[in-house]
């Protein structure tokens, strides 16, 4: 706070300066710098980091400055991002690019391959996304560890906290947990707070996927209370989620419900919209589990109708199995549901392994599960073409096409490891 009260003094003699190229550097300069503590405080969509960044951005045009350019526009990618706003990131994205080639600098390419690689994570390109971070993380070490000139977190950090869920995701748990683990413990060796939240935010996510409430609560209480010291707005309301998730998951169900709808609440006050349909649909789990199927449902609505706004479909495979979760609960009290459809491709999703193995016997006799999750038809043919040869998706994509039934990821692992129970369920 200290900083952004001394970049806003600096801002003010900037203006009291004869109006000129030399007055436009010295606010650019300050513009760039403000932004950075900005998002660490006010989080990465707050208005004042936005207005920063577009200032800056408008300064390094008129000025043709195209290293301040980058860092602005890759500023803004970042807002806009976490406020969900997916098309607009696209376009930044492109130019954030071209600016990199054109500069041949490693660490301005590591940093644009960064930001099209939380991009193409919430659009539920896990592979790609993957690759990108992998690129970022190798140029970036070309000079050694380095901080981002946009929000001043250590690079490294910041790449294997999404390559641990991009692990995850393509099927890699143990992998997963092993960069989130070496990425915090990069952050704790630098002293570096910002990092260190972030490290601890991700993993506790991971944990969450994981279904590992305890290593969870941990990891977010210890966030939370760093995140309260250093006034981290928005991870601190992640963190609040996680632990929230993890009380509920730990018995205390109407202390968790609480407390997530307080997390929430907070969440939003950043602006923040990034991640809400995956916060939505655990909030629906939680009611699922205190038997509210109506209020579920509600929120599930409310998360499907969110995700298809604003494109972030990675977690959308989940919020149809929650529905599917919460149809069976409803029973004959189930309300009237829109059918969601959408223009877009499915995006394929490759298989977890090494994955529990729940029940879906009573999902696949339900006719409402079926009917609401029969996209998983279509992707389980995206997933063969995706996987050529590989006899595993093909026997896990004829289970889907028998089934007509979209499962999640631990779910197919079941019915492949149980083949001969699934064939007796549909006779």
């Amino acid at each position: 706070m200290e900083a952004i009260a001394h970049l806003r003094s600096g801002l003010e003699c900037a203006n009291a300066l004869p109006p000129g190229a030399s007055r436009s550097r010295f606010e650019l300069a300050l513009q760039l710098g403000l932004g950075g503590p900005l998002i660490a405080t006010k989080g990465f969509a707050s208005r004042e980091a936005e207005a920063a960044f577009q200032r800056a951005q408008e300064l390094s045009r008129e000025l043709q400055s195209e290293v301040d350019l980058s860092a602005a526009l890759k500023g803004l990618g970042h807002v806009y991002h976490v406020r969900a706003n997916l098309r607009e990131v696209t376009s930044l994205v492109e130019e954030t690019e071209a600016l990199a080639k054109r500069s041949g600098d490693p660490v301005r390419q590591a940093e644009a391959d960064h930001l099209a690689g939380v991009l193409s994570f919430h659009l539920g390109q896990f592979q790609l996304s993957r690759d990108r971070f992998e690129r970022s993380a190798q140029a970036g070490e070309y000079r050694g560890r380095y901080y981002s000139e946009v929000y001043g977190i250590d690079m490294s950090v910041f790449c294997r906290a999404y390559m641990s869920h991009c692990d995850w995701h393509l099927g890699y748990p143990v992998r997963s947990l092993g960069i989130a683990e070496k990425g915090l413990a990069v952050a704790r060796e630098i002293s570096h707070p910002f990092s260190i939240a972030l490290a601890l935010n991700y993993l506790a996510m991971l944990y969450q996927f994981r279904q590992e409430p305890d290593a969870a609560l941990k990891a977010a209480a210890e966030s939370r209370d760093i995140c309260a010291e250093y006034r981290f707005d928005y991870y601190g309301a992640w963190a609040s989620l996680v632990r929230a998730w993890a009380i509920a998951e730990s018995g205390r169900l109407e202390e968790g419900l609480a407390d997530f709808d307080a997390g929430l609440e907070d969440l939003r006050r950043t602006s923040a919209g990034l991640r809400i349909p995956h916060h939505l649909g655990l909030l629906a789990a939680l009611h699922r589990k205190a038997g509210n199927a109506m209020a579920g449902l509600r929120v599930i609505d409310e998360a499907v109708a969110i995700a298809d706004a604003s494109l972030e479909s990675w977690c959308a495979v989940e919020l149809h199995r929650e529905r599917g979760e919460l149809l069976l609960l409803a029973g004959g009290r189930r309300p009237k549901i829109k059918r969601m459809r959408s223009s877009r491709p499915r995006l394929k999703l490759p298989l977890p392994r090494e994955q529990g193995c729940p029940s879906f016997a009573q999902a696949l006799r339900a006719p409402d599960s079926r009917r609401h999750a029969a996209c998983g038809e279509r992707r389980a043919t995206l997933l063969c073409r995706s996987t050529a040869g590989s006899a595993r998706a093909w026997k896990h994509a004829i289970s889907w096409k028998l089934a007509s039934c979209w499962q999640t990821c631990d779910e197919v692992t079941a019915i492949a490891t149980h083949l001969p129970v699934h064939r007796s369920v549909m006779r």
